[in-house]
């Protein structure tokens, strides 16, 4: 194994000069970066984290114990509570005991009764688990299996209400009409599966309903599931407290039995599709995840101690809608946009049609084509639901909305879930609620980790400009990344552009510079009237003209196209509307999944976007477009939107692990329509149109970024023709 006195020797730098490029503490020239970096590959170097982290000091490592990964819960455990970890600046190194007291006991052993920073632990060993962690002079989280008798300090127990899990399975066991039940789970010595069975035992009390108990490990779960089919009582209901116990049933049936399956209920972490061969609850072992980081956060940081005891919430019976139901058939009619969220929504209404009987017929047409098409709607020509851009709502939802009311609907039901604080830019028109978000957006930045990343780049940055390269949070720091990042300006740049312009339409145009405008402190409102003609405006110009140098087309029509641009690895920044970005991890030309990310907009003054969805004041099907709105609005089919590339208007969504784990840039996105904006309030401005306002800053903008006008001739030019 080569040394790092090999590595310097090899590269022709000092010892010093080595440990500072691995330690990575900024103070090395890119050259000689590059020198030990290509050494090291050379002498097929591996640096060894664990000396690293002695050398750096502190406390870096949770030990997660687990019994195995073959349950869908540990694995989201796992895999969750390693990226929050990440996030936190933590390793994360795991240990399997199969269940087994003796092997879960060696790994104790052999842990270090220093050193690490926690240990998170799901225990096989029952009360004699205290004594065996209390040499361990850090703190220890209990999940699942609540092994302390007694309080400790740092040592604290985390897991779901499973009495309630088990009531509410014996409930629906009962809503089911079963009478011989299966009771498939881990043996019955685990505090965690028991409490389910009492839990179950519990709702069933009195019901003459016969429950026979089963159990087995991963390994052996087929051959039990043989024994549950071919038991003299024949179960006609199991229950299964893991999907591959669940599984394991299903492939014994096609073998055992010449008829389907018994009813099948099991548990699991979290899904966001129903599954035709059995039913599911939800224990939802991401938020498990993030909730044990964030209590070993705030012990480890902080200072505050850890509750002795957490219970969370059981997600429960996802697709449940006991509010719907079937009724005669009847189709409804959708006119909405082209768009990733429309896709996504033909994906699920099959589902909405099984339910409730009401098939959904979608008309999509592209933005022009909308606008025009919502105007000449009538009682002979007429769509039930309308979705139009959050940016028309002031001039066309007067004419096209009902208000909620009319469907007996509550704004504020829905409001306290919708994502933002700013729901009144989606929901009002003349102060009525008439609609709700569709598919809510924002302009956020979406940017390349690996790049900002990169300690070459960090300290060519450095060299270049005398600052630290960060993501840019304000229009000249986003100036001055993207001519970093672009080939003609700086030689050594790792992407052939620093940034995207999306602009060859007009709206699109004026949607892409209002950010710079509102951080140049414009809109400028004086005695009742909209002034274009001011610095604000000119200075505004001035700062968006000069991001086209670093550009390579500035006529990109749509969103998709500079999202593809940035997909392929052409930029390191891109500007677009959030519902577009699923392009990123789509897009089979895209080469930077998992290197994406974003952040609020420059300037702190991010545009809104997307769509609301509203009752067409034509349509005389109010019943069933209220049932659509109420399955729509539903946290399981939020989800399932997000998952399939669409776009959730449920605050829910954004906070889910899995969905920050497959999109992180969902948190940028919930922040941005946090404090985002579009238009003015008529109540300040009588009369505001933000259509016509926008075609006159777009005309305006195009003229300057065409070479036709300067920022003062442009200012001057959209004053007279606002």
């Amino acid at each position: 194994m080569p040394t790092i006195k090999d590595i310097a020797r090899e590269a022709g730098v000092s010892h010093g000069t080595v440990s500072n490029v691995f330690n990575k503490t900024g103070k090395v020239s890119t050259e000689k970066i590059r020198l030990v970096e290509e050494a090291a590959k050379r002498l097929g170097y591996v640096p060894n984290a664990q000396a690293q982290r002695l050398r750096q000091g502190g406390e870096t490592v949770f030990s997660l114990i687990l019994p195995s990964l073959h349950k869908d819960t540990y694995l989201d455990l796992y895999t969750t509570l390693l990226a929050e970890c990440a996030a936190l600046g933590y390793e994360l190194s795991l240990h399997l005991t199969n269940d087994i007291e003796s092997l879960e006991e060696d790994i104790v052993g052999r842990l270090p009764r220093t050193g690490l920073a926690a240990a998170v632990v799901i225990s096989c060993l029952g009360p004699r688990a205290a004594a065996l962690y209390a040499p361990l002079k850090y703190p220890v989280l209990f999940l699942d299996r609540n092994v302390l008798e007694q309080p400790a300090k740092d040592r604290a127990f985390l897991g779901f209400d499973l009495t309630q899990a088990g009531r509410d399975l014996g409930r629906r066991l009962l809503g089911h009409g079963s009478s011989h039940v299966a009771f498939f789970s881990s043996p019955s010595r685990f505090s965690d599966d028991h409490q389910i069975y009492q839990g179950m035992m519990s709702a069933l009390e009195g019901s003459g309903v016969t429950v026979q108990r089963f159990s087995s490990d991963a390994n052996l779960a087929l051959p039990s599931a043989f024994n549950i089919l071919l038991a003299e009582e024949k179960a006609d209901a199991i229950v299964s407290t893991a999907l591959f116990r669940a599984e394991a049933v299903i492939s014994a049936s096609a073998c055992a039995h010449p008829r389907p399956a018994p009813y099948l209920l099991s548990l699991c972490s979290s899904q966001l599709f129903p599954n035709p061969n059995y039913e599911v609850y939800s224990l939802d072992y991401n938020l498990l995840a993030v909730t044990a980081a964030d209590l070993l956060r705030r012990r480890l940081r902080r200072r505050e101690e850890l509750p002795a005891s957490t219970i969370l919430p059981c997600r429960g019976f996802p697709f449940r809608f006991d509010g719907l139901v079937r009724s005669a058939p009847q189709t409804i009619s959708l006119l909405t946009l082209q768009s990733p969220s429309t896709t996504a929504l033909r994906g699920l209404l099959p589902l909405f049609q099984e339910l409730t009987g009401i098939s959904v017929s979608v008309t999509s047409l592209s933005y022009d084509d909308l606008y025009d098409m919502i105007q000449v709607l009538n009682e002979h020509h007429k769509h039930d639901l309308i979705r139009m851009d959050v940016a028309w709502l002031d001039t066309l939802g007067p004419g096209a909305y009902r208000p909620l009311s009319d469907l007996g609907i509550d704004p504020e039901k829905f409001s306290r879930h919708l994502v933002g604080n700013k729901s009144r830019y989606y929901t009002h028109v003349n102060e009525i609620p008439c609609c709700l978000p569709f598919d809510p957006s924002a302009l956020i930045l979406l940017y390349r980790s690996d790049l900002f990343g990169d300690a070459v780049l960090k300290r060519a940055y450095f060299e270049r400009y005398h600052k630290t390269l960060e993501v840019p949070k304000t229009l000249e720091q986003l100036e001055q990344v993207a001519e970093f990042f672009t080939r003609s300006c700086n030689p050594d740049s790792p992407t052939q552009f620093g940034f995207t312009y999306t602009g060859g339409h007009t709206t699109i145009a004026a949607c892409a510079f209002q950010p710079f405008y509102f951080a140049c402190g414009g809109p400028v409102i004086r005695d009742g009237m909209l002034h274009l003609n001011t610095p604000e405006m000119v200075n505004a110009i001035r700062q968006y003209l000069k991001m086209s140098r670093y550009v390579s087309d500035i006529n990109d029509l749509w969103w998709s196209d500079s999202v593809r641009e940035f997909a392929e690895g052409d930029t390191a920044t891109a500007v677009t509307f959030s519902n577009h970005v699923h392009l990123v991890m789509n897009s089979k030309h895209s080469s930077v999944v998992g290197r994406t990310n974003a952040a609020i907009m420059p300037g702190g003054q991010p545009l809104l976007g997307g769509g609301v969805l509203g009752v067409s004041r034509f349509s005389d099907k109010l019943e069933a477009c209220r049932r659509f709105i109420e399955w729509y609005y539903s946290p399981n089919v939020a989800s399932a939107l997000t998952s399939l590339g669409g776009t959730s208007p449920l605050a829910q969504t954004y906070r889910e692990p899995r969905a920050l784990a497959s999109f992180p840039w969902l948190a940028a996105v919930r922040d941005s329509i946090e404090i985002g904006k579009r238009g003015i309030d008529r109540n300040i401005l009588p009369g505001f149109s933000n259509r016509h306002f926008e075609f006159v800053i777009g005309t305006a903008v195009r003229q300057v970024i065409g070479g036709h006008m300067t920022p003062e001739e442009a200012a001057e030019f959209a004053e007279s023709i606002y």
